[in-house]
């Protein structure tokens, strides 16, 4: 029919979006009523979401506040942010790896090298990704970003990484040493061959995923007894604010002088800020100063935050 020829009625527009959205037709269902094209149909479906008369809205099962979300972004000129509202009724970890996963999900394509950290929100994050581009085994490698613990606490590396590549029958690339070892000792480390590889992945990485360390006794490799209690309190009286992938910062986001950041394995900052997409997740609100440092100096491009920490943050 010549009336829904190249219209721009709203009419129009209404009773094609309609036909679509409330009566459940096919394009070609809507073609045949109508008497018109296919293309058609396509193109007033087209028009009516233009005119804003179809509305897309996507249920996660996480709500976010938008509107922190374009002040952070602007602010510290972030590639994507999402700030997740808590609530007493859920648990405010689970959505953070919800919303963290569902990003995941967007970006990792066969080929992509992911490189994944230990802690508790990161194992809460791997549960949650289907990764839907993935169809194949070993589409993808996995890196360990730094050194490990000793035990087989949940929040090793090593366990995150096992975890990732048996979800996903990825290939897993695991860094065989602990993520502090003696100064003398750091070369002996950095000149084994597993090593070679290791560095030779962290440079190809495109997506990594990572938090930021507290600074006491809180910290997980200071509960497992990777470090003293001398090593810690050094740290804090040099006034780090918290740790990047085991790198002591301070609030202004610049590494401190310390015997740990000389004794540390795990990607170097310089590697780090190549990779594409840099995911930062926590909801500790207590690590607020830790959290604004790192976005200052841009050592993770996206966050997964939730607005608790958020609003500290504008």
């Amino acid at each position: 029919m010549k009336k829904y020829e190249n219209s721009d009625k709203r009419d129009i527009l209404i009773e094609v979006a309609l036909l679509k959205y409330k009566m459940d037709l096919s394009q070609i269902e809507i073609a045949k009523r109508l008497n018109i094209s296919t293309m058609q149909v396509s193109r007033l479906l087209e028009k009516a979401r233009q005119s804003g008369i179809i509305k897309i809205e996507v249920d996660t099962g996480v709500s976010t506040d938008s509107v922190l979300e374009a002040k952070i972004k602007e602010q510290y000129d972030l590639k994507s942010v999402i700030v997740v509202k808590t609530s007493k009724a859920s648990d405010p970890i689970d959505d953070l790896a919800r919303a963290a996963a569902m990003y995941i999900d967007l970006i990792v394509v066969p080929d992509s090298v992911f490189g994944i950290a230990g802690g508790k929100t990161i194992m809460r994050i791997i549960p949650h990704l289907k990764l839907p581009l993935i169809k194949h085994d070993n589409d993808i490698e996995v890196v360990q970003l730094t050194g490990g613990l000793l035990s087989t606490t949940v929040g090793n590396p090593l366990i995150s990484l096992h975890e990732f590549t048996s979800r996903f029958n990825a290939r897993g690339y695991f860094l065989n040493t602990p993520i502090y070892v003696p100064q003398a000792m750091v070369s002996n480390y950095l000149d084994t061959g597993n090593f070679a590889k290791i560095n030779e992945l962290w440079n190809r990485c495109t997506v990594c995923l990572g938090s930021v360390g507290a600074v006491g006794k809180d910290f997980l490799f200071y509960e497992e007894g990777s470090i003293s209690a001398e090593q810690m309190e050094e740290v804090e009286r040099k006034g780090a604010v918290g740790n990047v992938f085991g790198r002591w910062l301070d609030e202004k986001g610049d590494y401190i002088d310390c015997e740990l950041n000389n004794m540390v394995i795990s990607i170097p900052p310089d590697i780090l800020k190549t990779i594409p997409d840099r995911i930062f997740v926590s909801g500790s609100y207590e690590r607020r100063k830790a959290a604004k440092a790192i976005l200052q100096k841009k050592i993770y491009n996206v966050c997964v935050i939730t607005d608790a920490m958020a609003a500290d943050l504008v």
